[in-house]
């Protein structure tokens, strides 16, 4: 119990990874706008019957923190997937997954959140292990690599309201306020519900409930756990996707990209098992050897 938040989070990042490459797959036939519609309108269908059947009322109690969640969750996500169409499923990932270095910046400049020296040596580790993957000698789409850029600064200010909003709010009423932001994509898409078939449908909706699912468990893991433990935390999601996307998509990966993968992950122990973790443990083992 005592790292349920942690452990909510992890799981969201392997199901973002899935995600992730079922982005990829679609995008060969529909833009990254159009599953992005897809997915919202999916996601407040499962939202509001979820709601339903669990007797939680659909009610808002932090409205500035779920209104500007909404806001910003929508452009992570739009953003995202466009760079997903554009540019690799890992490539997109990677740059996306900046967030954790906004969120502590902005955490840091506009609500006086503190950064303890763990999470400074997290964030140094994976950083360090993102721009190994980075600059590996591959050649992609630059426009792509922007908009996955902006994808990972808009998520850090998400994730902030996020955390504020997940004190008082349910998860999926979080959730919620991202699906009908997006809802503004509807007006821009509308040529490609002519192409929309039965299977294709079967296949976006598929990744429309494993990015809700994600969703659900990262929202509930974030009220358990800091902004920036969490970020990191959820960096674990950009090996996953990066092995994902050698073994289902075909990506060639360059040898700087295992190196990447040992700081990120060394990034993520650190994070996991800080000092005061490790001192308690030391603790217990001394008391239980004396008894």
């Amino acid at each position: 119990m005592k790292y349920k938040g942690e452990l909510a989070i992890a799981f969201s990042a392997v199901l973002f990874a899935v995600n992730s490459i079922l982005v990829k797959i679609i995008s060969t036939d529909f833009s990254g706008s159009f599953i992005s519609l897809l997915r919202f309108i999916i996601g407040i269908i499962l939202g509001y019957f979820f709601l339903r059947f669990s007797h939680v009322p659909i009610k808002v109690y932090d409205k500035k923190s779920w209104t500007l969640r909404g806001f910003f969750g929508a452009l992570w996500m739009i953003t995202m997937y466009v760079s997903i169409s554009m540019t690799s499923s890992g490539r997109a990932t990677l740059l996306s997954n900046t967030y954790p270095i906004f969120v502590a910046i902005f955490g840091f400049l506009f609500f006086k959140e503190s950064i303890s020296i763990f999470s400074i040596s997290s964030l140094v580790l994976c950083i360090c292990g993102a721009s190994f993957i980075l600059w590996d000698g591959s050649h992609y789409a630059k426009l792509g690599d922007a908009i996955a850029l902006i994808s990972g600064i808009t998520g850090g200010l998400a994730i902030i309201y996020l955390k504020k909003g997940s004190a008082v709010d349910h998860p999926i009423i979080i959730y919620l306020s991202t699906c009908i932001f997006g809802l503004i994509l509807f007006p821009f898409t509308l040529n490609e519900w002519e192409n929309l078939t039965f299977q294709s449908f079967l296949l976006i909706a598929l990744n429309s409930t494993i990015a809700f699912i994600a969703q659900a468990f990262m929202t509930y893991g974030y009220k358990y756990t800091t902004a920036v433990k969490g970020s990191i935390i959820s960096y674990f999601g950009i090996p996953l996707t990066l092995v994902f996307s050698y073994f289902f998509v075909g990506e060639v990966f360059k040898p700087k990209f295992f190196a990447g993968i040992i700081l990120i992950l060394a990034g993520l122990f650190l994070t996991i098992f800080n000092a005061r973790d490790i001192k308690s443990t030391f603790k217990n083992k001394n008391i239980s050897s004396r008894q």
